[in-house]
């Protein structure tokens, strides 16, 4: 009889716990990442605290973890994906955006080539390293510098279950007459393919001359 009531609490015990495990939701992973799946079927977005005790981003477009990067709320998340404690970056030094580079920039680039503007001509860069756009589209920069031509671009991958990802960016030129005048465009390339991608285009043809640009990459 003690043997049949051992037998059949641990029974309980063991089906409690499936029961436990099976209420926990669990993590999924695909050719995009890892997302975490709910018990009633929907992905979970925001922070995640897991059984782990560590913390987790779940882009709330994407519902896939993010990693090696800086969450929307501006905390660090490394290549496992956990929140690394004590790391937070403070955007607003940044106008919003991960990262700001300065360049001395002396020529442009168009599908004619690259082009001597005659000057030099400082030119600050905004970025984030990574963008979450539709369409499961990631795009990753992997930083800016300046072409042995003069020219700043940036080198990136797009990621994108439509093959191909365009992200926008603005062109801010402070005029020597005091004005500013604004010039829009896109890094645009095909899906998976490590490229690069001119981010000074052009260089207004105004009486004013420009003293210093600003470019902005992944803006609305």
């Amino acid at each position: 009889m003690n043997k049949k009531i051992v037998l059949i609490v641990a029974t309980i015990l063991i089906s409690s716990i499936f029961a436990v495990v099976s209420f926990a939701g669990q993590w999924q992973k695909d050719e995009l990442g890892y997302r975490f799946q709910n018990d009633d079927g929907t992905y979970k977005t925001g922070w995640h605290k897991d059984v782990d005790g560590q913390w987790y981003y779940l882009d709330t477009e994407t519902t896939y973890m993010l990693s090696n990067t800086v969450t929307p709320d501006g905390y660090f998340v490394g290549e496992s994906g956990a929140w690394i404690e004590g790391e937070v970056v403070d955007t607003k030094q940044n106008n919003g955006y991960e990262n700001k580079v300065e360049l001395q920039a002396t020529a442009y680039e168009n599908p004619t080539g690259a082009h001597d503007i005659g000057y030099s001509i400082p030119v600050t860069i905004y970025y984030n390293n990574e963008y979450t756009l539709p369409y499961n589209t990631i795009v990753k920069l992997m930083g800016v510098e300046l072409s042995l031509t003069g020219v700043p671009y940036t080198t990136f991958v797009i990621n994108s279950d439509m093959n191909v990802g365009s992200l926008a960016t603005r062109c801010i030129y402070h005029l020597s007459d005091g004005t500013t005048t604004e010039v829009s465009g896109s890094i645009t390339g095909v899906s998976k393919e490590e490229e690069t991608y001119p981010l000074l285009t052009r260089i207004k043809n105004n009486e004013a001359q420009p003293v210093s640009i600003e470019i902005y990459i992944g803006v609305e």
